[in-house]
């Protein structure tokens, strides 16, 4: 096609006349101009996705309440139950591959389960059950989020269970401040003794000990398995909104938006989301890490470059996106 609009135009040019021709031919393009016009469609481009990656961000991360995101860091194990072995492997294989294209470690075989991946039909009455199974663990989550949980119409719903520790990997200490067992106080106090805390950084990380996802097999519907696999897999790994209104578009997480664009798995965006929410600095505030957000993505959509972690430059961990 472009080589036959090139070729008409010349005809067009050896049948006009010479004056005609010396009048209407353009002068010769600046090199300075042509760059100027790079540069600035470059940035206009660079603005526009930095705004799409706000949009989803905003759209998708649960509020951590002027607090960090939290992240998986130790090794996660996940089970199924309610559903065939060989169903809930193919879940939990997908757990896996997330995790390891995020660069969170995955725990052999025979693990204790820090993931539950629970399938009922009845959501909110087993809710009640694990809630009090585990001496009420649900009740210390945020109220907004408890909230949430007891809607009816989620099709998917989750939790996770978080701590601080200190940016070195170190559990915060539980004692009396100082750690003399001679001051007594109310109750024990969380204190950080690493050697980089400064005013600086924040020298803390808030990281995911626990998550459950519930599916809820009588509103399942029709929907496609892999799509709801890769549904089930981010919801565990992330921190997400539970509110099914308004999630971010195009991704999985709105699977069950009957008014939403339907996706067969992982979109690009879902796995720049990912890749940023683990690559952005632990130890940064939760604003920090949000900006570090859309800043990755802006450039995994420019270059499609994914940045390697720590992990994976020490254990050459997979890196290929889940797809």
């Amino acid at each position: 096609m472009v080589f036959r609009v090139f070729l008409s135009a010349a005809l067009l040019l050896t049948a006009l006349p010479a004056p005609a021709l010396a009048q209407t031919a353009p002068p010769p393009a600046s090199p300075a101009a042509d760059s100027e016009i790079s540069v600035t469609a470059d940035r206009l481009r660079r603005e526009q996705l930095r705004a799409q990656a706000q949009a989803y961000i905003a759209a998708a991360l649960q509020s951590a309440g002027g607090h960090q995101h939290a992240r998986w860091t130790q090794a996660v194990c996940a089970k199924a139950v309610g559903v065939s072995p060989a169903a809930g492997q193919i879940f939990t294989d997908r757990v896996a591959a997330v995790a390891r294209f995020v660069g969170v470690p995955v725990a052999r075989p025979g693990c204790t389960p820090n993931i539950a991946l629970v399938f009922t039909p009845a959501p909110i009455a087993m809710m009640a059950a694990i809630n009090k199974r585990e001496h009420g663990s649900l009740d210390t989550l945020p109220e907004a989020e408890r909230v949430q949980l007891q809607r009816k119409d989620l099709v998917v719903r989750w939790w996770h269970f978080t701590r601080e520790d200190a940016y070195d990997g170190k559990r915060y200490d539980t004692a009396a401040l100082g750690g003399s067992a001679q001051i007594p106080l109310a109750g024990d106090l969380n204190f950080n003794s690493s050697a980089r805390a400064s005013r600086i950084r924040e020298q803390t990380q808030t990281v995911i000990t626990g998550a459950v996802v519930l599916v809820d097999t009588g509103r399942i519907g029709t929907v496609d398995v892999a799509a709801l696999v890769d549904h089930v897999a981010m919801a565990a790994m992330a921190k997400l909104k539970l509110n099914p209104d308004g999630r971010p578009k195009p991704s999985i997480m709105g699977l069950f938006d009957p008014a939403g664009p339907r996706v067969a798995g992982f979109t690009a965006e879902d796995e720049a989301f990912l890749d940023a929410y683990y690559h952005s600095d632990a130890d940064g505030s939760g604003f920090e890490q949000r900006v570090q957000m859309a800043g990755l993505m802006t450039k995994a959509a420019l270059t499609g470059a994914k940045p390697e972690t720590k992990n994976e430059a020490k254990t050459g961990a997979d890196s290929t996106p889940p797809r």
